[in-house]
Protein backbone atom coordinates (compact mmCIF):
# COMPACT_ATOMS: atom_id res chain seq x y z
CA UNK A 1 0.00 0.00 0.00
CA UNK A 2 1.42 3.41 -1.10
CA UNK A 3 1.32 6.37 1.30
CA UNK A 4 0.89 10.06 0.29
CA UNK A 5 1.66 12.85 1.62
CA UNK A 6 -1.25 16.17 1.71
CA UNK A 7 0.66 19.44 2.88
CA UNK A 8 -1.12 22.35 4.52
CA UNK A 9 0.18 26.10 4.27
CA UNK A 10 -1.43 28.71 6.24
CA UNK A 11 -0.21 32.11 6.81
CA UNK A 12 -1.45 35.08 8.32
CA UNK A 13 -1.57 38.12 6.98
CA UNK A 14 1.23 41.05 7.62
CA UNK A 15 3.29 38.00 9.24
CA UNK A 16 6.36 36.46 7.57
CA UNK A 17 5.71 33.32 9.43
CA UNK A 18 3.91 29.95 8.09
CA UNK A 19 2.76 27.30 9.95
CA UNK A 20 2.77 24.08 7.75
CA UNK A 21 1.31 21.23 8.19
CA UNK A 22 2.11 17.80 6.77
CA UNK A 23 0.12 14.57 6.98
CA UNK A 24 1.06 11.39 5.87
CA UNK A 25 -1.80 9.43 4.58
CA UNK A 26 -2.71 5.67 3.11
CA UNK A 27 -4.73 4.87 0.69
CA UNK A 28 -8.09 4.08 2.02
CA UNK A 29 -7.53 7.52 4.39
CA UNK A 30 -7.25 9.17 0.78
CA UNK A 31 -10.11 7.96 -0.38
CA UNK A 32 -13.09 10.04 1.56
CA UNK A 33 -11.02 13.03 0.37
CA UNK A 34 -11.14 11.91 -3.10
CA UNK A 35 -14.89 11.55 -3.05
CA UNK A 36 -15.54 15.06 -1.67
CA UNK A 37 -13.15 16.23 -4.13
CA UNK A 38 -15.62 14.68 -7.10
CA UNK A 39 -18.76 16.21 -5.31
CA UNK A 40 -17.57 19.47 -5.10
CA UNK A 41 -16.72 19.37 -8.90
CA UNK A 42 -19.89 18.11 -9.86
CA UNK A 43 -21.90 20.84 -7.49
CA UNK A 44 -18.87 23.97 -9.37
CA UNK A 45 -20.27 22.81 -12.70
CA UNK A 46 -24.31 22.10 -11.84
CA UNK A 47 -24.98 25.07 -9.29
CA UNK A 48 -27.46 24.04 -6.95
CA UNK A 49 -30.84 25.51 -8.02
CA UNK A 50 -32.07 28.10 -6.10
CA UNK A 51 -35.11 26.97 -4.27
CA UNK A 52 -38.27 29.52 -3.69
CA UNK A 53 -39.09 30.85 0.12
CA UNK A 54 -42.03 29.70 2.07
CA UNK A 55 -43.53 32.75 3.88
Amino acid sequence: MENKQALLATKVPNELRFEIVINTLSESEIEPFKHIYSIEQVTDINPPIPQPEID
